[in-house]
């Protein structure tokens, strides 16, 4: 775990001030994180239907795959439709957890990857494209038969990544860029904020 400390009240420079954040927003994103993985249980999940290398895998970093998922009814907690969207953090898993533990038991397997593209499959309305990136590399084997189809396992839902990406982006960029000049001026003691 971390060591968050606390946030400064005053800040010697631009790039210091943004310094600042880094830790408490890794912080955040490792508890979000967290939670949704205790969570799992309850969490809306996808059946994927079809999977594929993409044509940018490249390992060992590069691991993109392409991905069929079916939309699920009465996988969320009131029954409502969850769509996949980009920014996405899903468990890829052979089985649909029932517990957390269902994670970590002999036999079962999962990675975590991100939506990176989605699109709805032309001709089913419950059927989507997506291409996602992944922690690891995945066995391309069916794992079992629903009736006539077999499955390749589930996406489950862990949590959206874009905003807590966006602030990344934002804490990293350049110091001395043409963004950060609001960000001098609030720095200023004579910057007319008041307390």
């Amino acid at each position: 775990m971390l060591e968050v400390r606390q946030i400064p009240r005053t800040f010697s420079s631009g790039g210091h001030y943004l310094d600042s954040f880094i830790l408490p927003l890794i912080e955040e994103t490792r508890m979000e994180l967290c939670s949704s993985i205790k969570m799992v249980s309850k969490a809306p999940a996808w059946e994927i239907t079809d999977i594929e290398l993409s044509n940018d895998y490249e390992p060992p970093l590069d691991l993109f795959y392409k991905i069929e998922i079916k939309i699920v009814a009465n996988t969320y907690e009131d029954g409502d439709i969850f769509e996949p969207e980009p920014g996405q953090l899903i468990a890829l898993t052979d089985r649909r957890p029932t517990c957390i533990d269902d994670l970590s038991k002999p036999g079962n397997s999962y990675s975590i990857a991100s939506i990176k593209k989605v699109r709805k499959k032309e001709n089913d309305e419950d059927v989507y494209e997506a291409k996602i990136l992944t922690s690891k590399p995945i066995e391309l084997k069916q794992y079992w038969q629903k009736g006539a189809t077999y499955i390749y396992g589930f996406g489950v839902y862990l949590c959206n990544m874009t905003t807590f990406i966006r602030i990344w982006n934002a804490l990293n960029s350049d110091p001395d860029g043409p963004s950060i000049h609001i960000i001098k001026q609030l720095l200023q003691p004579d910057s007319g904020v008041r307390k």
